[in-house]
């Protein structure tokens, strides 16, 4: 079906508003929406079945051609497509636009993209950081800082270096994602945590580097040693700790034991950090001995003191070690 011949609406920057034959209006490949959005829009099909397309998606005349490009308005379009292709009525087979006049080049639809989802329904993170990377392929000196990238996007400075950490895995971690794998979280986490610790505890990555160290720490979310993408913040928290009571090489050596030991958790991470560092802190370690006896005490005082032989064999090996050390 071709263009109405509905009355046409001047718009700013040579653009006009006028209804589109669905049939005419080809996807951008560029648009870096996740493919499971392609397909939920169950919800506005039934909006528009009642009232109908009340915002325009965005198109670009294709030169030299009838046809138009999408620029935004993915899911209106497509629930548009279903409704017509399921119920055959011609209300459906055509839908308001704004067209373009002048047809951008790849890199200025792209940002015109990163505009138009900024003010409207936001990208997931992941695909908003994938058309990031390909902004940055197309203009690597427009992009060359975090400064330029905010000017050029109108994103803000924290998000774009949340997406540049993003983008430093590898794609197949990346695809991860995309394929619904791996939550997102747990690369924008993951990444967060990575990037504190090359700041904070630079020797950390001695033995491993970034995606060595991503790789085996996503594996352990594929096989379920690690459940949660939060869990991730264990690393930042345990390498503050580590950094205050200046135990540096009780992380490091922990951290290292995390990436080669596909069966260590983070709770094993966790435990293995706090058993070395009652070792090498006198505070610490007369802090859990105190904490032992009263719990020993606790557990004598309202009972006769009979215990299994293992409990008392290692009462007696805990009374040893006792009689080895010297008082300081």
């Amino acid at each position: 079906m071709s263009k109405s011949s509905g009355k046409k609406f001047g718009l700013k920057y040579g653009s006009e508003l006028d209804y589109l034959g669905i049939a005419d209006i080809d996807f951008n490949n560029d648009n870096p929406r996740e493919e499971r959005g392609k397909l939920e829009v169950e919800d506005l099909k039934e909006s528009i079945r009642e009232i109908g397309v009340l915002v325009p998606i965005v198109v670009f005349r294709k030169s030299g051609t009838t046809r138009y490009l999408l620029l935004e308005g993915e899911r209106r379009l497509r629930a548009c497509q279903q409704l017509y292709e399921e119920t055959k009525d011609s209300r459906f087979a055509i839908i308001p636009a704004n067209i373009l006049d002048a047809p951008p080049n790849k890199l200025a639809v792209l940002v015109s993209m990163f505009h138009m989802h900024s003010n409207r329904k936001k990208w997931r993170k992941n695909a908003e950081a994938e058309a990031l990377a390909s902004i940055k392929e197309l203009d690597p000196k427009g992009t060359s800082n975090t400064s330029k990238i905010v000017d050029l996007t109108g994103l803000k400075p924290i998000t774009v270096e949340e997406e540049l950490t993003y983008l430093r895995f590898p794609k197949d971690l990346r695809d991860l994602v995309r394929t619904d794998q791996i939550g997102q979280y747990n690369l924008i986490l993951l990444g967060r945590n990575l990037k504190a610790l090359q700041t904070s505890l630079p020797g950390s990555f001695e033995k491993h580097d970034w995606n060595t160290t991503a790789r085996a720490l996503i594996e352990k979310v594929l096989s379920g040693t690690i459940i949660r993408a939060r869990d991730f913040n264990v690393l930042t928290g345990l390498a503050k700790e580590c950094i205050r009571n200046e135990n540096e090489q009780v992380f490091i050596h922990a951290f290292d034991r995390l990436v080669k030991d596909p069966e260590f958790s983070l709770e094993d991470m966790q435990n293995l950090v706090e058993r070395e560092t009652r070792q090498k802190d006198p505070n610490l370690f007369k802090s859990f001995c105190e904490e032992f006896l009263s719990t020993l005490r606790e557990y004598v005082k309202p009972r006769k003191f009979n215990v299994e032989n293992e409990i008392h064999k290692v009462l007696k090996e805990i009374e040893g070690l006792i009689d080895s050390t010297k008082p300081a």
